[in-house]
């Protein structure tokens, strides 16, 4: 639930929704307008967000889990453990084992809206009140549902999201792969002849490899989305800094994406600091082999900033223009502006 993609911090190609190319192919040449491209990839953007905690490779800024050596005794063929509080020799307990049915699942709620709603015309962007729930019936395997609920008249044909969806093996330790299929297509409860319920092959299946090296904690990924026969292969460092004058804890990343089914190459350099408790600030710089090739939809930079906390019961406000089509001024086309970014109140349970 709420860290968050889960490129960039996230990654701006899961499950895309329709291109303008492709709406001149099928929909009798009308195109999106800027307002609904960007609000697609908002609603993308907040469900690979809350998908972060799951482990899938889109958090750069987290370490991960090192490896904790224990003292074992070894008596005959078994090996036991020495628990450092009552000194007790125990056998240890099987990593897959059935948890207690009271800690299968987890809950988080979010109100999302934008300040244009605020600033201007109430129905600018879409409003939506959101509910995540995640089943783990055995630890590091999982099933997670979004729901979302538009609140205000604002609606996009062409995505409009009642439900997403993932599921896979998710372990945030060290020298560990992960396996996950994440999807966040325009799936829709009571579909009519031109949407579908589950669209399954839409998702993404991602193969993921967690280590460290020395200082540095690496992250390997391999995505591919069979619909639109794409692919892609990324390599990540993270270097986490935790003592500072001015910022107690501060990360910095390093991205590298290659783009299988094109001849592109992407670099992301992102940065992340706590300024005072749990008041932070980010932001994602994105640099292009080919700028000829870069898509409408991917930023040139991003940035977010708020009070996060995702304690059990604790309230988060966050602000961010993550996957909004940001272009640098000397760019010739414009991006969206500061409004058009994303509020979020986020709450776990």
């Amino acid at each position: 639930m709420a860290e968050q993609n889960k490129t960039n911090p996230l990654d701006a190609n899961l499950s895309k929704p329709i291109s303008k190319h492709e709406v001149n192919q099928t929909d009798n040449n009308q195109t999106l307008t800027i307002e609904e491209e960007n609000e697609a990839i908002d609603l993308q953007t907040q469900e690979v967000l809350d998908t972060v905690r799951l482990g899938e490779g889109v958090n750069i800024y987290d370490e991960i889990v090192p490896k904790q050596k224990k003292k074992k005794h070894h008596t005959k063929n078994k090996t036991w453990q020495k628990n450092k509080h009552t000194k007790k020799i125990t056998k240890p307990k099987n990593k897959y084992a059935l948890k207690d049915f009271s800690k299968w699942f987890k809950y988080s709620f979010s109100f999302n809206t934008s300040f244009a709603n605020w600033k201007s015309y109430h129905d600018s962007t879409r409003e939506y009140l959101k509910g995540t729930i995640i089943i783990s019936p055995i630890k590091y395997l999982f099933l997670s549902v979004t729901f979302n609920k538009t609140i205000n008249r604002y609606y996009n044909k062409y995505y409009s999201p009642d439900f997403s969806y993932s599921f896979g093996y998710s372990d945030w330790h060290q020298d560990t792969f992960g396996l996950i299929y994440s999807n966040y297509a325009d799936n829709r409860f009571n579909p009519d002849a031109k949407h579908k319920r589950f669209n399954f092959d839409a998702g993404s299946w991602d193969l993921s490899y967690k280590t460290k090296y020395k200082n540095l904690y690496l992250y390997g990924d391999i995505k591919y989305i069979q619909k639109y026969k794409k692919g892609y292969i990324s390599l990540k460092a993270n270097k986490v800094i935790k003592s500072n004058k001015f910022i107690k804890k501060y990360t910095l990343s390093a991205k590298y994406k290659r783009y299988i089914h094109i001849n592109q190459d992407q670099v992301t350099f992102s940065a992340r600091g706590y300024l005072y408790k749990k008041f932070y600030v980010a932001g994602s710089l994105y640099l292009y082999s080919h700028l000829s090739k870069q898509t409408y939809l991917e930023p040139d930079y991003a940035y977010t900033f708020g009070w996060r906390d995702t304690r059990k019961g604790k309230l988060s406000i966050m602000y961010s223009n993550y996957y909004k089509p940001t272009r640098f001024n000397w760019r010739p086309k414009e991006g969206p502006s500061f409004d058009r970014g994303s509020v979020s109140l986020y709450l776990n349970f």
